[in-house]
C-alpha cells in the first residue's frame, strides 16, 4: 500500500529508544571485564602465575589451534579467506580478552563447534573459555552438520570434560540433521559452570534430534548456569527449549541442574517445548530461580512457558520465575508447565500470556490434568483456562495483564515496559512491515536526529526486524532493531509526555531506529525500507520503500516510491 506518512509532531526525545527488556539478573551482554593491555613486542605474558601465548591474527591462531598452551587474544581475529581450524587445546584457558573471532563456518564429519573435540572421547577440551565474542551482529558464523546424529554447538559440540564458560557472546546460525543442537553447547557431560553467556541467531534441527537456545542436551552433567540469555529462534522436530532442550541421564549418573537469573527471548518450536527446559527426567534434579521466558512456545505435544515434558525427576524446585510468552500446543499446554512431577516445589511464580491448545489438557498454569506436586504457593496467572488441575483451582490468583506486568517488574526489580511479546499467540508469519512515522530532534551544532518508526501487522514469529536506509551518494546501511513495542512513550516539545500505541498506528507492534548527525542545511533525502526476517533468517518480508526529505532541518515529506 502506497501512502504519505507523517503521523507525529516534532519530538525532542523518544524514551522508547531504550531497550524494552533490560536484564533482570540475566544480562543482555557479557559482564565487562578488565581488558589486559598486551604490547606488540610481547609473545607471551604471565597471568596469575600461568603463561599465556598472545595471539593477534587468525593465521597465528590456526598455528596454535591444537597446541597445549593457554591463549589470550590481543586483537579481533578475522578468518575471511582462511580455513578455520577448531581450537581444541586440552587442559588450558582461552581468554578472548574482550575481542571477537568471526568470518568462518564450521562443519565437517565430527561434532561441529568452535572449541573442543571432534570425537566422542571428550579428551581434547578446554578447562576455561572466557571473555570472547564469536561472530558479529552483521556477520554471524555458521555452525552446522549435514550428518545424522551429531552434537553441534557454537562453543562446544560434544564434551565430557570439566569446563568453565564465562563472559561469552555468540552471533551464529547453528543447525543439525537429527542431532543434539544448542546455540552455545550441543551435548555436554561432566561438570560445567556457565556465567554471563548470551546467544543471538538461530538454532535449528531436522529429523528427530533436540534443539535448545543455549543447550541441546544436558546429559549426566553437573550444570550451574547463571545470568545467561537466549535471543535466538529455536526450531526442531523433537525436544526444544529456549534455554535447554533436554535434561537426561541415568540412575547411576543423573544430571544436576541449577539455573539462576536466566532469560529466554526467542521463539521455541518442536514437540515437547518450553521457554526454559523442553523436557527433563531420568532421576535428575533441577533448581530454577529468578528466571524469565518471553518467547513464544509452539509445541506439537507438550508446551509450557517454563517446562514442557517432565518425568521421573528426583527433585524440581522453581521459585521467583515468570512466563510472559504465549504457549500454543496441539497437546498438553500450560502457562508454566505442560505437565508436572510429584517432586515439584514451586513458589512465587506467574504466567501472564495466552495459553491455547487443540487438545483437552490445557491449563493456565499446568496442562496435565492429573498433576500432583509436593508444594505450590504464591502462583499467579492471567489467561483463565478450564482444567481439573489443582494448581489452578487451589490457591492460584488471577491477575489482569497490566497487573501481571507490574508483578513481573516488581519480581525482577526492573521495568519491562508496556509490551509483552507474543501475548496474542498468533502463529502466522510476519506481514510486510510499513513505515508509519518520522520524528526529528532539535538542531544542535548544525545537525539533528531523525527517528524512523514502522509497524509490524502480525505476530512475532521472526528472527529480526529493522530498516534498510539508502543515503544520498549511494551509501546503504541495514540496521536490525533489538526490540519491538506495543506503545511508544515520548517527550513533546513542551516537555510534557505523550504516548501512542501500535494499534493507533494500524499495527500490532512497532519498532524504531534513529539516524544521527543529519545535516541541518541543504536538502537531505534518504530511502527507507522496513523489513522483517522469518525464522530461517533468510526469507525477508520487505515493506514499501519511502523517500524521506528534509530541507534546512525542516521536514518536507515522506513519499512512497514506485
Amino acid at each position: 500500500m502506497k501512502r504519505n506518512v507523517r503521523l507525529f509532531s516534532v519530538i525532542l526525545a523518544l524514551i522508547c529508544a531504550i531497550s524494552m527488556f533490560p536484564a533482570m539478573r540475566a544480562t543482555a551482554a557479557p559482564a565487562p571485564h578488565e581488558q589486559i593491555d598486551l604490547p606488540d613486542n610481547m609473545e607471551t605474558i604471565m597471568i596469575e602465575g600461568e603463561e599465556y601465548r598472545i595471539i593477534r591474527t587468525a593465521e597465528e591462531m590456526n598455528n596454535y589451534a591444537e597446541a597445549r598452551v593457554n591463549v589470550i587474544l590481543a586483537a579481533d581475529l578475522d578468518y575471511t579467506g582462511l580455513d578455520f581450524k577448531k581450537i581444541k587445546t586440552a587442559g588450558t584457558t582461552f581468554n578472548g580478552n574482550g575481542y571477537a573471532i568471526y568470518g568462518f563456518e564450521v562443519g565437517g564429519d565430527g561434532n561441529p563447534s568452535v572449541f573442543g573435540c571432534d570425537n566422542m572421547s571428550g579428551t581434547d577440551d578446554f578447562n576455561v573459555i572466557q571473555n570472547i565474542t564469536v561472530g558479529l551482529p552483521d556477520r554471524k558464523v555458521k555452525i552446522s552438520s549435514e550428518l545424522s546424529g551429531k552434537s553441534v554447538g557454537a562453543i562446544l559440540g560434544y564434551s565430557n570434560a570439566e569446563h568453565t564458560l564465562e563472559n561469552i557472546t555468540v552471533y551464529a546460525n547453528v543447525s543439525s540433521k537429527g542431532g543434539t543442537t544448542g546455540g552455545i553447547c550441543g551435548n555436554v557431560k561432566g561438570i560445567l559452570n556457565m556465567k554471563n553467556c548470551v546467544f543471538y541467531g538461530t538454532v535449528t534441527e531436522t529429523d528427530g534430534g533436540t534443539v535448545g537456545g543455549l543447550f541441546g542436551k544436558v546429559n549426566s552433567l553437573s550444570l550451574t548456569m547463571e545470568d545467561c540469555v537466549n535471543y535466538g529462534a529455536v526450531s526442531g522436530t523433537n525436544d526444544a527449549g529456549g534455554i535447554i532442550a533436554s535434561v537426561t541421564g541415568n540412575a547411576s549418573a543423573p544430571s544436576t541442574v541449577v539455573i539462576r537469573g536466566c532469560a529466554n527471548f526467542g521463539m521455541a518450536a518442536g514437540s515437547s517445548v518450553a521457554g526454559m527446559i523442553g523436557s527433563a527426567g531420568t532421576n535428575g534434579t533441577i533448581a530454577m530461580e529468578n528466571c524469565l521466558n518471553v518467547g513464544l512456545v509452539d509445541a506439537k505435544s507438550n508446551g509450557g512457558g517454563l517446562f514442557g515434558y517432565l518425568k521421573n525427576c528426583a527433585s524440581v524446585e522453581v521459585s521467583n520465575c515468570a512466563n510472559v510468552g504465549a504457549v500454543n500446543s496441539k497437546g498438553k499446554a500450560g502457562g508454566l508447565f505442560a505437565m508436572t512431577v510429584p517432586t515439584l516445589k514451586i513458589d512465587n511464580c506467574g504466567t501472564f500470556s495466552l495459553v491455547s491448545s487443540t487438545g483437552t489438557e490445557c491449563g493456565s498454569l499446568v496442562g496435565q490434568n492429573d498433576a500432583t506436586v509436593a508444594s505450590a504457593t504464591n502462583l499467579f496467572y492471567t489467561a483463565a483456562k478450564t482444567t481439573t488441575n489443582t494448581l489452578l483451582t487451589e490457591g492460584a490468583t488471577q491477575k489482569t495483564l497490566e497487573e501481571g506486568i507490574v508483578w513481573t517488574n516488581a519480581l525482577f526489580g526492573k521495568t519491562f515496559g508496556n509490551l509483552i511479546l507474543n501475548s496474542d499467540g498468533n502463529c502466522a508469519v510476519p506481514a510486510d512491515p510499513q513505515l508509519v512515522g518520522v520524528q526529528e530532534s532539535a538542531v544542535a551544532e548544525g545537525k539533528f536526529k531523525v527517528r524512523l518508526v514502522a509497524t509490524l501487522n502480525d505476530s512475532l514469529r521472526y528472527s529480526a526486524v529493522g530498516f534498510t536506509v539508502a543515503l544520498e551518494g549511494g551509501n546503504t546501511v541495514t540496521k536490525e532493531c533489538q526490540s519491538v513495542y506495543r506503545k511508544l512513550i515520548y517527550t513533546k516539545a513542551d516537555n510534557t509526555t505523550g504516548e501512542i500505541t501500535a494499534a493507533q498506528l494500524d499495527g500490532t507492534y512497532v519498532f524504531a531506529l534513529a539516524i544521527d548527525n543529519v545535516p541541518a542545511t541543504g536538502t537531505v533525502t534518504f530511502k527507507v525500507t522496513p523489513y522483517a526476517k522469518a525464522l530461517d533468517g533468510t526469507t525477508v518480508y520487505s515493506g514499501t520503500s519511502y523517500n524521506v526529505t528534509y530541507t534546512n532541518g525542516a521536514y518536507v515529506g515522506t513519499l512512497a516510491c514506485d
